[in-house]
């Protein structure tokens, strides 16, 4: 009577760890443009669901990169998201980079050039 079936799944997150993170010095369609990658979250090992007790309740930590700097590729971890029980931990997931972003380098700065004033 006292426990209950609790589901990570039914965490409350937010939208933070899910939002796009700036990239400095990465190539963009513009030479005055902006870039940022995109995160995805992996899942880890661990405890999906378990029996709880009424007031025992799964918390979530995360942290994640504020500023990346070129170059930047898919796949590199940026964070995690941590799911516990007072010290233990459930379950701690990835946040990766989802995009392939270019260094800006000499070539790249004379090729905007170019098709800003000649093309």
């Amino acid at each position: 009577e006292n426990y209950e079936y609790k589901s990570i799944e039914e965490v409350e997150i937010g939208e933070i760890p899910f939002q796009p993170i700036p990239v400095v010095n990465g190539q963009t369609d513009s030479l005055d443009g902006e870039t940022h990658t995109e995160v995805e979250i992996v899942q880890g090992e661990g405890v999906d669901r378990l029996l709880l007790e009424m007031e025992e309740e799964i918390e979530v930590y995360w942290e994640t990169t504020k500023v990346l700097q070129a170059p930047v590729y898919a796949g590199e971890q940026v964070g995690y998201i941590r799911y516990t029980i007072g010290e233990d931990i459930l379950r701690e997931d990835k946040i990766i980079t989802a995009d392939n972003i270019e260094e800006i380098d000499f070539f790249w700065c004379f090729m905007k050039v170019l098709e800003k004033y000649v093309l």
